[in-house]
């Protein structure tokens, strides 16, 4: 599920606001975009997101 924009393989795998949907988190695995996402709503509570280029899932 790459994107049209490079990921820095510094990003450690994790749950990422979703640059397709604000309301959701999707998980970057390390290497790559995964399918599996998760409601953002109450998921860090206090803490800011990190900002992430936008990105294509069709590609």
């Amino acid at each position: 599920m790459s994107g049209t924009w490079s990921t820095p393989a510094a990003w450690p795998a994790g749950w990422y606001q979703d640059a397709q949907d604000a309301g959701a988190l999707r998980y970057w695995d390390g290497q790559d975009w995964t399918m599996h996402t998760a409601p953002a709503v109450g998921a860090f509570p206090g803490a800011a997101l990190p900002e992430l280029p936008d990105f294509d899932l069709a590609s």
